[in-house]
């Protein structure tokens, strides 16, 4: 995943200020590799949304990107307070 800027700053993330070039005089493709995130803990709603190990996309249904909740299911409820954790369920039964 890259992050793009309007004026074609691309960044490996928006969390991550370091730019890797620009995307329309093509400069960012000499830093395109596999590294870890400098970050010591990752607040990207994009980067977990589409780990395959948390549920997420039954979560958001169709509003994965935009960060709408599905309804819970019936007999569930909406969990109280919001943690950084996404492994944590949004609802409970």
């Amino acid at each position: 995943m890259i992050s793009v800027d309007g004026d074609g700053t691309v960044r490996r993330c928006h969390f991550v200020p370091t730019e890797l070039g620009n995307l329309y005089d093509g400069s960012y493709r000499a830093a395109l590799r596999p590294r870890p995130c400098p970050l010591a803990v990752c607040d990207c709603h994009i980067g977990y949304v589409h780990l395959e190990s948390l549920p997420l996309y039954d979560v958001f249904a169709g509003g994965v990107l935009e960060r709408v909740p599905a309804p819970p299911p019936p007999g569930a409820s909406w969990s109280v307070g919001h943690t950084a954790s996404p492994s944590i369920p949004l609802w409970s039964r």
